[in-house]
């Protein structure tokens, strides 16, 4: 590390004399020929010094350090052909060049800038422009596919996999790794995690509407945030300088849930306008949008969370066997709004300023109906089934089944406000950015009421996705249940992060050899804090029963009725209100439940890098190195029991840990031709644990059972070392056509470090938990780091538009990519590799799209491969869970009536795919969900 730093230092000091003093600038713009709109990712080339600048989102590109003379510029923009001018570049002037693409002079007749050819086009000029490897979805294939939020409208890059909440997309991962080892920015600010656990931000939050760009880069440059082991995502929100003049739009929508049958709102609207200011034209760019959704779905579910283990007829017979199976039948309200604003200022040609900003908040009304059946209660007292039972079917008398209805109200936002600038100097670039990040999410009211019936006979006729579970005649009758417990409970989750960020750029030539040196720093400051609060009351004046709140449920879907009668939300929210101050508290689990979970973690990254470019003619080299420095400060508590009969006693705890990190980087881009390109990079990256597994925490339970004392717990861990990766990739991209490219590229990542829960009651100290009491039997959870991982794999890209086929046919448009990932993780717990959790062989995207005069027809398709998905006890095998192959088809129609009107239709989850999961075996269930269709139709008005 020493060595390396040296090197850097020595390097860097003898850069002075190769820098050679320049005179000129150059500066334009491309756009297309209406000026309308203004075209990221072409690549503009100075001939004479093969030097090469890529526009920005608002088609500006600029050249610094240019010595006096007459030099040719060279712009390419896939769907058009090559341009060249001359422009003649004087001592201490700045020399400006604009293009406008599709005019006369350039005889290009197939630029298109709306629709899914523009959205398409975009994307690969972006991504053949960049360094390093990166895909991009812009604006316009946004609104061509029917995603309602920055993560659906994700799943259709390359290598990038989709986690959903109630069948909506809501965190993306990438390239088969855990979105939480993901960096995600909105306008290049890190956002904070509105959820009390987690790092991923969720993305569905962010409404489709207010996007400009999603961009995921997957080979990282020392001038971005290092702790990135899967990769880094990019959210860019709308810019009144990425188009031309006045623009305007508004629609409106209804979409229909087919599982739910409710019709759902949507209205988004834009604006944005270029103002004359202080005398400068064109030189104040305000734009804004603004977006509402009220939508009401649900979903059907049966599920086991528990497992299968092994369990034993009376008669010895050894079977796999469920012990809690639960009916879920989910009524959710969601109503998300975001607006964002964004200024821009260029008060001259060398100076640049901007105002991002973004705010989301969305509210969720869940209703969740479950029957829980517990059939781990239902046997003798050697823990045999009292019913003869199969390994398919089984049933068992005296269970019990709980009837339980969560009323829970919770709200959400992220607001992100980024205020920086360029300003140009001669031959160097300063670039400043100051951030303020703030994420919540608040549950003021989460009552789930419980009601318990006893003495059934209950069981299920098969296995599989959909359990056939049943219940005797008895289960029909709500006077057989009674009120068993209410638990009140609330929470507060606070994530807030203030960042500042400056970049040093200075143009230079080695000789005749251009390049670049850049350096800066960054510091996030980061707070994160848990408050939660609950009361669970255990006794309820005159013993009520279910008799007075039954219902029934009629919209639950499964080859398998729901087992009983429902409970009504209204008749029980009423009488809670009435008859709370009458209810036994249970003060034990009331003060462990309040005191045990609150955190307060404080996270500091201080970094630094130092990086440099050089062009050799057709190569690119991008390298340096970046150290980060994590200082992280967290206290909680840990609820301290000394025996059964003591009050259980608060202790606060305390951790102050920090650690440092060097992530050297290197990516070369190759110009094979024209048309080729050969891209390769090698990293380091770090990924930081989540909140939930460094939050100084304990959850702890001490049972007598049967005269024995077991210990159940579950802690934090916040000595965790973050994830390590080495990172390689190769890719081979041909451009080819007006508008097509075929890459294939493969990577190599290994991972130490990385985080699995396990039971530690063997190799901790269990005595800050219960004293000196003797117990007979203790499982402690805890994450602790792993041993090692790797993973390698393969993308595949296709992209084409078949202009050149005869009409009708010029009107198609294919996209189509697959991934294929392998990995292996060592675990100490455990013999044999495993694969990493979240890690697809394949994931694959298939697009069809077709546009001709006013009709646009897009069907998509979203393939992901059955996977790991959690190790729930990491020393054996039959409760690893796994998620099967997930297949999902959608559709998105337009027909412009106008060029200022248009008509859209959308369906989701055209094939009705659920979602199952299961443990070890594909014949135990561990979560069966199916969703429906959605159908939406629309109109919008704009006026380009």
């Amino acid at each position: 590390m020493r060595k390396s730093s040296l090197a850097l230092a020595v390097a860097a000091a003898s850069l002075g004399p190769l820098v050679a003093d320049a005179a000129g600038r150059i500066e334009g713009r491309v756009g297309d020929a209406s000026r309308s709109v203004y075209l990221e990712g072409a690549v503009v080339t100075l001939e004479e010094l093969g030097r090469q600048a890529a526009t920005r989102s608002d088609g500006r590109f600029d050249f610094v350090n240019v010595p006096a003379g007459t030099y040719t510029v060279r712009v390419e923009y896939l769907g058009a052909a090559p341009v060249e001018e001359t422009i003649r570049v004087a001592d201490d002037d700045t020399a400006r060049l604009d293009f406008e693409l599709g005019t006369p002079t350039y005889a290009v007749e197939n630029i298109i800038v709306y629709g899914q050819t523009a959205g398409t086009a975009s994307a690969l000029n972006r991504q053949r422009a960049a360094d390093g490897i990166t895909s991009v979805v812009s604006a316009n294939a946004i609104g061509a596919l029917p995603d309602q939020n920055a993560a659906e409208a994700l799943q259709r890059v390359p290598g990038t996999f989709l986690e959903r909440d109630q069948g909506e997309g809501r965190y993306i991962g990438i390239r088969g790794i855990d979105p939480d080892l993901n960096a995600t920015s909105i306008n290049g600010l890190r956002v904070p995690a509105p959820e009390d656990d987690k790092r991923a931000i969720q993305l569905d939050v962010v409404p489709a509407e207010l996007l400009g760009s999603l961009e995921v880069i997957k080979s990282v440059t020392p001038d971005m945030d290092g702790d990135a082991v899967g990769g880094t995502v990019n959210v860019e929100s709308i810019s009144a300088f990425d188009r031309g003049g006045r623009t305007y739009s508004f629609s409106a929508e209804g979409s229909y849930t087919v599982l739910t049958e409710d019709t759902n709102p949507r209205v988004s609207g834009s604006f944005s306008d270029v103002f004359d200011f202080a005398g400068r034209p064109d030189s104040l760019g305000i734009a804004f949008a603004a977006s509402w959704y009220d939508r009401q779905f649900g979903s059907d579910n049966v599920e086991n969370g528990d497992g299968w283990p092994v369990r034993e007829t009376l008669d010895g017979t050894e079977f796999r066997a469920a012990e809690e199976v639960e009916q879920r039948d989910y009524l959710i309200t969601r109503e998300r709004l975001g607006a964002a604003l964004n200024i821009d200022f260029r008060p001259s040609d060398t100076a640049e300023y901007y105002l991002r900003t973004l705010v989301s908040e969305y509210s969720d009304q869940e209703f969740r109906m479950a029957n829980i059946l517990k059939l781990e209660n239902a046997e003798d007292d050697d823990g045999r089934a009292n019913v003869g039972s199969t390994e398919g079917s089984a049933s068992w008398d005296n269970a019990e089944l709980e009837k339980e209805l969560k009323d829970r109200y919770e709200e959400a936002q992220v607001l992100s406000v980024a205020l920086g600038g360029r300003n140009f100097v001669d031959a160097w670039t300063l670039e400043y950015q100051a951030g303020y990040s703030y994420a919540d999410q608040d549950t003021p009211d989460d009552t789930t009421s419980l009601f318990l019936g006893e003495g059934f006979t209950l069981g299920y006729g098969n296995i599989g996705q959909e359990i056939g579970v049943f219940g005797d005649e008895a289960t029909s009758d709500p006077a057989n249940y009674a009120l068993d417990e209410i638990t009140q409970a609330g929470s507060r989750t606070e994530d807030e992060e203030v960042s500042y960020r400056i970049d040093v750029t200075r143009d230079l030539f080695f000789g005749d050899v251009p390049a670049m040196i850049k350096f800066g720093g960054k510091a996030r400051l980061r707070e994160k804090t848990l408050d939660e609060r609950e009361i669970l009351y255990d006794g309820f004046p005159g013993d009520p029963t279910l008799e007075g709140f039954a219902a029934p449920i009629d919209d639950y879907d499964l080859d398998a009725p729901f087992v009983g009668p429902a409970i009504d939300p209204g008749a029980m929210a009423a009488f809670i209100a009435a008859n709370v101050d009458g209810f036994d508290v249970d003060e034990e689990e009331t003060f462990i439940a309040s005191a045990g979970n609150d955190f307060e973690i404080s996270e500091d990254v201080f970094a630094a890098y130092l990086m440099s470019r050089v062009e050799l003619g057709n190569l690119r080299l991008v390298g340096g190195v970046r150290w980060e420095r994590t200082e992280l400060e967290a206290s909680g508590s840990t609820i301290l029991l000394s025996d059964l009969a003591d009050e259980p006693q608060v202790v606060p705890f305390l951790s102050d840990t920090s650690y440092d990190d060097f992530m050297p980087s290197i990516t070369a881009r190759w110009q094979v031709r024209d048309d080729m390109l050969i891209r390769a990079a090698a990293s380091r990256t770090i990924s930081r644990p989540e909140f939930g597994d460094i939050a100084p925490l304990a959850e702890v339970e001490l049972e007598d059972s049967g005269g024995e004392l077991e210990l159940a717990a579950a802690i934090g861990n916040p000595e965790l070392d973050p994830y390590q990766s080495i990172n390689l990739d190769l890719a081979w991209e041909w451009y080819f056509g007006d508008i097509g490219v075929v890459s294939v590229g493969a990577f190599y990542k290994d991972i130490e470090d990385f985080v699995v829960r396990a039971n530690v009651a063997n190799f901790i100290d269990l005595t800050q938990f219960v004293g000196n009491v003797a117990l007979d039997d203790a499982e402690v959870i805890q994450p602790i780091n792993g041993d090692s991982a790797s993973l390698m794999g393969m993308e595949l890209a296709f992209t084409r538009k078949f202009s050149e086929l005869p009409a009708p046919f010029d009107g198609l448009l294919v996209n189509a990519n697959a991934t294929f990932t392998d990995s292996e993780a060592d675990l100490a717990l455990r013999d044999g590799d495993i694969p990493l959790p979240f890690q697809s062989d394949t994931v694959a995207n298939l697009i069809l799209g077709y546009e001709k005069g006013p009709i646009s027809l897009r069907l998509s398709s979203t393939y992901r491969d059955e996977r790991l998905a959690e190790l729930v006890e990491v020393d054996d095998p039959a409760f690893d869970r796994y998620e099967a192959e997930h297949l999902q088809i959608d559709f998105a129609g337009t027909y412009d009536f106008t060029p200022q009107l248009q008509l859209s239709v959308e369906v989701v989850n055209l094939n009705d795919e659920p979602f199952y999961a299961w443990f070890q075996d594909t014949r135990f269930n561990s979560q069966f969900e199916q969703y429906g269709r959605t159908v939406t139709m629309g109109l919008r008005w704009q006026n380009q």
